[in-house]
């Protein structure tokens, strides 16, 4: 097997851990902004420097350590805020085990997790508390020394009274619990720190493991991946090695903060950079923020570029541009050639409906080439990159000096890679090995050892394959997701997907490959699409089955037998996914498997058919 170290083509700076790089940050960039945020859409935006969130964090860190809650476990549950940001810094700090939870999540998982975490703090947006509401036992605060309420400004009245006869009933059943506004707690902190009043903590070893964070789930249980500080500063000093960022960056936080994408890109890497951060006001917002706050950067899933570049299309073909933004293109391109770069120039009108923005950095989902390509070509770099909770998380990427659209690119400097396989060019498993992988899962020495191997071999569970003469790596599907066929051969639904997304359908939204029971308990290989609507209107369905008839067709002649799709059915509803908009796989499957079911149909009943009219008789 070829391993595949990665290269450095800048200067890297060096942090111990999370507490070292903010102050390292907070002295370089003190009067400087460092997040920007709305309470409400409708709200002025406020501004914080850098010098302010130290101080906040340190208002936290001296009241906790006051009601000695140092080193203790902190949950942090809500949409990300300003008010997230600095419980997680301040929970680093104080040495306390940082557990970042999905505040999308039903109130029996969020339940689950902070049982399982074992957590002593609770930080929570007062709306996402209100979830408690559903709950009869309460016997869950018996753990927590206090509840942090965070922003009680984006409540209304109502909710406010919600959340104050909810707290009277946990208070009057739970003795030792305190629920505390953010707010007062942090001016309780400032009026100690002003005490010049010591914080009092237990300082960790960086390499212990001080952060958890449960995997979106794919499966009932979802596993805790324990992360060291050091291992999520290493991983962003190692994207400075390996991406130019633009000086006094500002970025749009979206993605959900919980995530080790959005908070170590958006949020860790962001703050090393003295880069602003602009929290967005809701995805019905992205597009107006991206224009007021003038984002150069964004970390985000190819489904938000998705929506950019449909729009983009629909925009020059309403205003009858096509061949001359065909033609721009070109002279782009070949003006390149030459060192010459007007991009930003020729396509000023497009890019200043996104913002002007520059760079972003794409991961969770392969991204279509034609996509990526017209990106680049109206000059805004996508770095496409790859990684997992369990390596902080990124570990291979596209960069500035690595680019091949369709590919996951190289290893980040410091970090080895390779397939496990012994056929070069064939498909095996991911494996990777460096200072940013985890130190196993929490409380599960098996699954631990089931993917870390004494030598430091992380096993990822994708499957890749490595190009010999250039080092790129290409993500080929998921191990758990393969279906093996009653022959024994073996399929990878991602390898399929893929042949329908680089084509670029602007109607079809999404889509699963599956395998399905058909007569005699025969499986057939089957495929979900989820459909856009086009300029607000539905085509007939004698129209959508004709394009996919056709679709489906071409698919199967260019693919050996044994992988043709024999059925499929379509639908204008979202399949169940993750935050980060990864198909639940097994979930959507169930959830199909029981229409049918419930019905008592057929596979060739909903064989090209809009399985949403069969879904409605269920309601």
């Amino acid at each position: 097997m070829t391993v595949v170290k990665g290269k450095a083509y800048y200067d890297m700076p060096e942090y111990k851990d999370i507490p070292d790089m903010f102050s390292q940050s907070v002295r370089m960039y003190k009067d400087q902004y460092v997040v920007t945020y709305r309470n409400n859409p409708q709200d002025e935006p406020i501004d914080i420097t850098y010098l302010e969130m130290s101080n906040h964090v340190n208002a936290l860190c001296q009241i906790w350590s006051d009601l000695d809650l140092t080193n203790k476990r902190v949950a942090i549950l809500g949409a990300n805020s300003y008010q997230w940001i600095i419980s997680y810094f301040a929970a680093a700090t104080c040495q306390n085990l940082v557990i970042p939870l999905d505040n999308l999540l039903k109130i029996d998982e969020i339940v689950s997790l902070l049982e399982r975490s074992e957590s002593d703090i609770l930080c929570v947006d007062l709306m996402t508390f209100l979830k408690f509401t559903e709950i009869d036992d309460f016997d869950l605060f018996n753990n927590f020394h206090l509840i942090q309420v965070m922003n009680k400004q984006q409540a209304n009245s109502k909710s406010l009274e919600k959340f104050e006869a909810l707290k009277e009933k946990i208070e009057t059943q739970i003795d030792n619990c305190q629920i505390i506004y953010s707010e007062d707690l942090i001016e309780q902190g400032k009026i100690l720190a002003d005490q010049k009043k010591p914080i009092i903590y237990e300082k960790q070893d960086p390499e212990t493991p001080t952060v958890l964070i449960f995997t979106s789930g794919t499966t009932d249980m979802a596993k805790g991946v324990l992360l060291t500080q050091k291992a999520l500063v290493t991983d962003v000093s190692l994207l400075h090695g390996i991406v130019y960022f633009p000086e006094k960056l500002r970025s749009l936080s979206l993605l959900p903060l919980n995530h080790t994408f959005e908070s170590t890109c958006g949020m860790l890497a962001v703050i090393s950079l003295g880069g602003h951060i602009h929290i967005y006001d809701g995805l019905r917002y992205v597009q107006k923020n991206l224009q007021e706050y003038q984002i150069q950067m964004l970390i985000a899933v190819p489904a938000i570029f998705e929506s950019f570049y449909n729009r983009i299309q629909q925009q020059i073909k309403k205003q009858n541009k096509e061949k001359t933004v065909k033609f721009a293109l070109s002279l782009s391109r070949f003006l390149l050639k030459f060192g010459i770069d007007i991009r930003r120039k020729l396509f000023k009108d497009i890019l200043e409906g996104i913002g002007n923005l520059e760079l972003a950095i794409v991961g969770a989902a392969a991204m279509k080439k034609e996509q990526l390509e017209f990106f680049n070509d109206i000059g805004i770099r996508i770095l496409e990159g790859y990684g997992l909770t369990e390596t902080a998380p990124v570990c291979i990427a596209n960069n500035d000096f690595v680019y091949a659209p369709g590919t996951i690119g190289q290893p980040l400097p410091k970090i080895e890679a390779k397939v496990d396989t012994d056929v070069p060019g064939e498909p095996g498993e991911l494996m990777i090995r460096g200072p940013i992988v985890m130190t196993g899962y929490y409380k599960n020495e098996q699954a631990t050892k089931e993917v870390l191997s004494a030598d430091g071999w992380f096993r990822t569970g994708d499957l890749a394959t490595l190009d010999p003469k250039t080092n790129y790596f290409t993500i080929t599907g998921r191990k758990k997701s393969m279906i093996v066929l009653d022959n024994g051969k073996k399929i990878f639904p991602e390898e399929i997907e893929n042949l329908i997304r680089v084509q670029g359908h602007a109607i079809i939204k999404d889509m699963m490959v599956f395998n399905q029971k058909a007569q005699n308990d025969q499986m057939i290989l089957s495929i979900k699409f989820v459909l856009n609507k086009i300029d607000d209107s539905l085509p007939s369905d004698e129209e959508i089955r004709e394009f996919l008839d056709e679709l489906i067709s071409e698919i199967n002649s260019k693919i050996p037998n044994f992988k043709r799709i024999k059925s499929y059915f379509y639908s204008y509803r979202d399949m169940i996914s993750t935050s980060t908009l990864k198909v639940k796989r097994e979930e959507e499957r169930k959830r199909i498997e029981n229409i049918k079911k419930k019905l008592e149909l057929r596979w060739d009943e909903i064989n090209r058919r809009n399985i949403d009219t069969f879904e409605a008789q269920l309601s």
